[in-house]
């Protein structure tokens, strides 16, 4: 089974930003239709929302979000 990102857009008059899912799946047919799944879900009559899936090979892997710290904060640079 493949690793895929799914990034999903929504808007309604200005942009609700964006969120992203990790999804697996056998083949990018597949991840595509849970995508849609996604947006189908999200979506409203008058919230849109456009999706973009993105596979992922054996090596890459998503970090996660973490805080940051006061140095960062007080002098705005993020050091990986």
């Amino acid at each position: 089974m493949a690793r895929y990102i799914v990034v999903m857009h929504g808007w309604f008059v200005d942009s609700n930003g964006f969120t992203v899912h990790e999804i697996t799946a056998p083949d990018m047919r597949s991840a595509q239709e849970k995508a849609a799944y996604l947006r189908d879900e999200r979506s409203s009559t008058f919230n849109k929302c456009a999706v973009k899936v993105i596979e992922l090979s054996e090596n890459e892997f998503i970090p996660l979000p973490q805080r940051l710290t006061m140095r960062q904060r007080l002098t705005g640079v993020v050091k990986p």
